[in-house]
């Protein structure tokens, strides 16, 4: 008699669950296409202005010593034009 009670209780363990619940799916929200241009608007305004922060901290350090050498000339110039 154990024996039986053991056998039922773990079939009914077993039989509880068929795995034919119904699976509920959340519904796609479908984005209008205005809405997503303005999403898109927004992300690319964000990663320009991260771009251009970056850019300010990338200086072309050619252009400075350019711009250096030419200051440097014009003070030479001009001290060997009043030396003379």
């Amino acid at each position: 008699m154990e024996e039986s009670t053991k056998r039922t209780a773990s079939l009914k363990s077993q039989v509880k669950d068929k795995g034919k619940a119904k699976l509920v799916k959340k519904p796609k929200i479908q984005k209008s296409r205005k809405a997503q241009i303005a999403i898109d608007e927004e992300v690319s305004r964000r990663i320009e202005a991260e771009w251009n922060a970056d850019m300010k901290d990338n200086i072309d350090w050619n252009e400075v010593v350019k711009q250096v050498q030419s200051r440097q000339s014009d003070a030479v110039r001009k001290y060997q034009a009043l030396k003379r």
